[in-house]
Formats: C-alpha cells, structure tokens, sequence
C-alpha cells in the first residue's frame, strides 16, 4: 500500500506556499519512496509544466491538478480540486483555470459540466461547501448539491483528512452516507510547506499576500506540512480504504505532455501553397534589392535558393511570411523598424523580404548561425520597434492573428535576498535603521548563504536577533515566486487556440497572456517572437520627423550613405555621448585609438569591447595600423581572420575555421561551436577527437590539427555574434550621422529625453556650448 500524495500546493500558489519544486523536493519524494503525487494550484497552472518535467526525469508519476474556487447558493468560496486523467483532461483544467482568471463572474458548480471530459473531482470535506452542508444537518441542501457534481463527473471523491481536530468524527460522518449515496472516499493530506520550521516563512507570505502584519493561522494549517510516506500511514492506519483510495485515484491519471514538437502558426488559411508565395515575394524582393548594386546576380539567386530549401524542409515558410507581414505593416503606418537584432540578419531570405536591412553576402554572414537543419531549433527573428510604438504593432498581430492565438508571455518576480529582507522587515515592524544597514552589507550577492562569510554581516545579526531571525525567514522564501509579470519582449503565436497548450489570463494590449513561462512554452514547441521596443529606435524616429517638420527634409535612416567620413571623424573623435553603445569612457577611449573608417571597424570594437576579448583590444589595434606584424598560426587561417588582423572576433569565423580545417559543413561547424563554449571536459575531449581526425584527413598534422582545435576552444566564449554587431553598429552609426549633420535636432532631443538626469542634461548643455548652440 502507498499513500499518494493529491494535495500538495507549489510556490505558484502565490503566497500561499513554500514548496519549491526543485531537486530538493524531487530528492524527499524519492526518500519516501513515493511513485507518483499531485499538485493543486490556486486557480491557476503556473507550475505545471516544471512540476511535471521535474517528476519525469525522477521517474516519479506526475499528476496534474487544480483547486478551483467556485460559488455555490451558499458560498463563494467552494473548494473543489480537479485532476487531469488523461490529455483531454488537462486541456479542460487549462480552459478552467483560464476562465476563472479572466470571468468577471464568477464559476459556479454547472460551468463545470462543459469541461467534465478527463476530469477526475475530489471534494476536500474541509473546504468543500457541499460537504460542510451535510456536516452542519443540512442534509437535503446537500443532497441537491453532491447530485450536480455526481451528474458532472463519472469519478467523483470526497477527499477526508486528519489534519487538525476533530477529522477523526468528521470521516466517520461520511463512512455513515457513503453507501446510501453512493460516495467514493478518498485520503487527502494537504501540504503548503515542506517542515514544520517553515511554518513561521508560511504564516509570513500570508500577511504579505493579505498586506498585514499578524496572521492567525486556522488550526488545520499548523498540520500543513509535508509528511513522509510512513507517517501518512500510521496516521491514517484506522482507514486503509482511504490510503488504497489514493493509489486509485493515481492509476486513473495517466496524461502525457508531447514536447518538441512545433504548433507553429499559420499565415493565411486561403494561400495553399506558403512555398511558392514565399519564393516568389523573395524574388521579387531580392530583384528590388539588387537594383543599384553592382553584384554578381547568380551568387544571390544561389544563396536565396538554398535558404529558401532550408527553411521549406524544416518547416518555417509561415513564420518567415508572418514576420515579413507585421514588419511590412509597421512600415506602411510609418513605425521605424530596426535594422535587425540576433542572428536574423544573416539570412538573404530576411533581406530580400525587407525584415533585414543589411546584405548578408555584402558582410559575409552565415545563414547556418542563423538557421541550421542538421540542429533543429526555432528560427528566431527578435525585432526592435520606437518603445513609444511596439504596442501598436503588437495590437495589429492580434487582431491579424486572433486574439485567441496571440498572447503576451508571464514572467515571475522571484524572491531575492533583499526584497524577501524588506518584505520580512515590514511584516515584522523592523526599523529602517537596522535593516538598511544590514541590505547595505547583502549588497548584490544573489544568495544569504554566501553572506555568512562576512564578518560585518554576521556581526549585525548576532548583534540583533530579530535580523537573525529574518534572515532565516529570509532563506526560506528565496527563489520563490512574489507575483506575476509581462515578460518585457515576449509574444507566443500559434495556429490553433492557445488554450489547448497553455492556460491564460488577462495581459496587456487587448491580449492575454500565458500562465507558463518563455522556457515551458518553448519546450512544448510553441513559437516566441520578441517585440523590443528600443529608446534609441525612438530617438532617431523623432530627430528624422523634427527634420522632415522643420526643414522639409525627408531622410530615409535606412538609406543614408554608410561611408561618410564626418560621421566616422565624430565616432574617432570619442564625442559619442547619446549614442548607442559607444557612449562609456572606455568604449570613447577605444574609439579614437581604433579610429573606425568604415561600418566593420565600429563592429570590430562593439563584438571586442566586452569582458575577456578585451584584452585583445591593445594587439588588435597595434596591428591595424602596422605597428605590429600578423601571425597565423597556420597560413590557411589568413583569408578568415585577415579583416580582424589575426584574432578571432565573430563566432562566424571559427565556423569557417572548422570548415577550412577539418571540412565541416557549416551547420555542423555551428554546432561544434555551441558544444566547445559550454567548457564541458567530456564534450571538448570528443569534439577534439572528431576534428583531429577530420583535419588529418583533409592533409593537416596531428600537432597543427589540436593547435587549431586549442585555438578554437580559447576563443568560442569570445567570438561574438557579427550579424549582431554588424546591425547594431549601423543602428549607432545611424544616431551618429543625425548628430554629426543635424546637430541642434538631434541634442534637443537627447535633453528632452534625459530631463530627469542633472547629470546628462550638464553634459549635453555642456556640449552644445562647445558648439556654439544656446540652450
């Protein structure tokens, strides 16, 4: 016999629980030898997903739940926890928890019998209103009731528990009715905190939730722990057909999630053929591309060609149209639209569409850093709007698509050491005093633990014990979800309603959004596309339309010329305040030793000015200008790293080394460089082993071959993304020319923009004296 757990309520209770599903608690369930349990939510699902994988790689049986709040004649507060049994089930359970988060009115018991396929129903006789009925003497009340849900659903409990007094009389009232109802009886334990010392971290969410500072428990919740499998046993040991009840109830649930396959959405349901009308509106596209560009015709047609058989095989032929619809709408209604983001810009395809404004052949980008048949992943065009105009174009998909099919992404505000500090110091009335200057000793550091080191940290705690005591309330509610956000870019699509693969709630821009996070819907093959809204974007959007007003001057940002020389002399010169990404110090500094004269050498130092390749910025620069000899380590390395002068810049270029050196294809070079950046010893030692042999092969040594191997793992976590660089830098070279041609237009704007910061309008006054401009 085992005691299955059907009521333990996770973290995504909000508020109303510690229980954290993470190893720790896979490890407890282990220990106790459970094969399956439960979790039932508070009228929601956020958890479901990472509940359900987190058992499966613990070959523990998951079992998807809900506790949904109806409103009954008598209450509106009527517990009921709803089980999936299979895939229909839990399907209804998302559609449920939907409702009840979006309905203005609230669900009632005969909502329930619409979405009754799959659902098995406990009623816990300690929440449940139809079941107090009877134990309050309102026998017929009850009769009425419990024939609505034996009418609803074909497996249908009453859930009896031990926790607190009196049970012992209340399980023997319902062992009196069972037959002459005909009532199925089942065991229920509920767990909202893993050990009793818990309690205490318990009690505190509940007056962060009800914003209080005493909480008075009922007596059950001191009962709400997690209890091992022997205990559970020996408490219910008097009512074996209770404990038999709920491996039952685990034998009748059997759902099983699909992940890894694509829903992806659907352009138009009256094209038939997304091929062809893909092929030919890059045609034509690409015909319009090519029409002032001395090129050679045949290589495009060729590249186009082999992106488009890439993109048909794998699937991807709606997602490329729907993006080329939102962006080309967004252009039509005058919302600028950045030049690309990511590794999108490296396909023709995105080009010849007008989703990408720069030529991937032009700046020798690899479609297979973007899109990679022999590693199949989700395309990902992340594109950037004005931030004062996203929404709109974020509207648009949703009306396009259905707002069904469209929805906004949850995010989740965790729990980190100082906010769980000032939420506990409120609670317990700490005085400001004392905990800002223990939070002055947490600082940054992401966890209490590591604060224990400290000296001064723990000579504040033991210096006042309710600190102490709060920074172990603290540890127990770290990493716990606080409340639900908008993820700040993220939008899922896909063709069918979404509530058949995510349950939902209410969300931003006449949309809802998913109660699952970005990672679980992208493991259930759901499509994510990120809307930024970028304030550069706004700033150049607003300069170009100030220009247009007052000058009748019409400037096309993405078609002024990417060689002026006044624009490189203002990047040399450093005077790059209130340009994207070239506007610290050390990056002014950078730019007038490199002194950029073209749109690469701006990428050159946005792809090295970070952490690690910083280093090589002094070598870099001494070898531009001569002052230091190339090297190679092998000569057939020159034509790759010729135009970064001998040292590995792009994540690009060590896929073509791996093409050049041991004849990869280029997807395979790509995934050759995601394995040897993660610095795993059994990854690097096989991939090692594969390329020595494959570089033999091709008439290279051994010692040459792990040279370049070695050469090759130094730099995968320097090399940067170059359609990213590339883009971003025309996106900064776009502000510098407005402030270089435009001047007045483009300070005005950065001013009214920085109105709040004395220090930046000090700046930007500063500087437009030194131009001669009154402000």
């Amino acid at each position: 016999m085992e005691f299955v757990n059907l009521y333990i309520q996770s973290e995504y209770s909000l508020l109303h629980s510690t229980v954290k599903l993470n190893n720790d608690f896979a490890s407890r369930l282990i220990k106790d030898q459970a094969t399956s349990c439960a979790i039932v939510d508070n009228d929601s699902m956020y958890g479901a997903i990472k509940f359900y994988n987190l058992c499966k790689v613990h070959n523990i049986k998951p079992i998807i739940g809900l506790k949904l709040s109806l409103k009954s004649n008598y209450s509106y507060n009527n517990q009921v926890l709803l089980y999936a049994m299979n895939y229909d089930g839990y399907v209804n359970l998302m559609k449920l928890s939907t409702i009840r988060k979006s309905s203005k009115s609230d669900l009632n018991i005969d909502a329930l019998y619409k979405y009754r396929s799959g659902v098995l129903a406990i009623l816990p006789a300690s929440e449940n209103e139809t079941c107090k009925l009877y134990l309050n003497g309102k026998v017929n009340y009850f009769e009425e009731e419990i024939n609505k849900y034996q009418n609803i659903f074909e497996e249908l409990y009453i859930g009896l528990d031990l926790q607190g007094s009196g049970k012992h009389n209340v399980i023997s009232e319902f062992y009196c009715i069972k037959n002459k109802y005909n009532l199925k009886l089942v065991g229920l334990h509920r767990v909202n905190y893993m050990k009793d010392s818990e309690f205490e971290a318990f009690k505190l969410l509940r007056c962060v939730d009800m914003n209080c500072n005493s909480y008075t428990p009922i007596s059950s919740e001191e009962f709400w722990n997690y209890a091992s499998r022997e205990d559970l046993m020996k408490e219910f040991n008097r009512y074996p057909e209770l404990i038999n009840a709920t491996s039952e109830v685990a034998k009748k649930c059997n759902l099983e999630i699909e992940f890894g396959k694509y829903k992806l959405p659907s352009y138009s349901d009256e094209i038939e053929n997304t091929q062809k009308y893909l092929h030919d509106l890059c045609v034509f596209g690409l015909k319009k591309r090519l029409t002032d560009k001395k090129v050679d015709a045949n290589k495009y047609i060729k590249r186009l060609d082999y992106e488009l058989k890439i993109i048909n095989k794998m699937g991807f032929n709606d997602y490329f149209l729907i993006v080329y619809d939102f962006i080309k709408w967004a252009k039509k209604n005058q919302i600028l639209v950045g030049p690309g983001r990511g590794s999108g810009p490296s396909s023709l395809v995105s080009y010849s569409l007008g989703i990408t404004e720069i030529d991937p052949i032009e700046y020798d980008l690899l479609f297979e850093r973007f899109l990679n048949e022999e590693r199949v992943t989700m395309p990902d065009i992340d594109t950037d709007f004005p931030d004062n105009k996203r929404d709109e174009v974020i509207k648009y998909v949703g009306q396009k698509y259905g707002k069904m099919r469209v929805a906004h992404i949850s995010t989740f505000g965790t729990y980190g050491p100082k906010g769980a500090l000032r939420d506990i110091a409120r609670v317990k009335q700490i005085p400001d005093l004392f905990i800002n200057e223990l939070l002055k000793v947490v600082a940054n550091r992401p966890s209490l633990k590591e604060c224990y080191d400290d000296e001064l940290f723990n000579r504040i705690i033991n210096e006042n014990k309710n600190l102490k005591e709060a920074c172990e309330l603290a540890q127990v509610i770290e990493g716990i979800p606080r409340n639900i956000s908008t993820h700040a870019a993220g939008v899922i699509m896909t063709k069918d309603e979404l509530v058949n693969y995510t349950p939902l709630q209410p969300g931003m821009n006449g949309l809802s959004q998913t109660q699952y996070e970005a990672g679980d819907l992208e493991k259930l093959g759901l499509l994510k596309m990120d809307f930024l809204g970028i304030r550069n974007l706004s700033i150049i959007d607003e300069v170009v339309n100030e220009i247009a007003s007052s000058e009748g001057i019409k400037i096309n940002i993405n078609k002024i010329p990417l060689d002026d020389e006044a624009t490189y002399k203002l990047i040399s010169s450093g005077e790059t305040d209130g340009i994207f990404q070239l506007e610290s110090g050390g990056m002014r500094n950078v730019l007038k030793k490199m002194q950029p004269t073209n749109i690469m050498d701006v990428a050159n130092v946005n792809a090295l000015y970070r952490p690690g390749p910083m280093e090589m910025i002094p070598e870099f620069i001494e070898c531009k200008f001569g002052r230091k000899k190339v090297s190679y380590l092998h000569k057939d390395l020159a034509e790759i790293l010729a135009p970064t002068y001998g040292v590995i810049v792009f994540q690009e270029q060590i896929m073509l080394i791996a093409q050049k050196f041991a004849g990869y294809t280029l997807g395979e070079a790509d995934i050759l460089r995601r394995a040897v950046s993660k610095k795993k010893r059994e990854v690097l030692e096989s991939e090692r082993e594969k390329f020595v042999r494959s570089s033999m092969r091709l008439g290279y040594d051994s010692k040459i071959s792990n040279h370049i191997y070695d050469y090759i793992v130094k730099f995968a976590n320097y090399g940067f993304n170059k359609s990213h660089a590339v883009v971003y830098s025309i996106l900064a070279y776009q502000m510098a020319y407005l402030k270089t041609h435009y001047y007045r237009y483009f300070m005005a704007n950065m001013m009214s923009s920085s109105i709040n910061s004395v220090n930046l309008m000090q700046t930007y006054i500063a500087n437009c004296r030194k131009h001669g401009i009154l402000v």
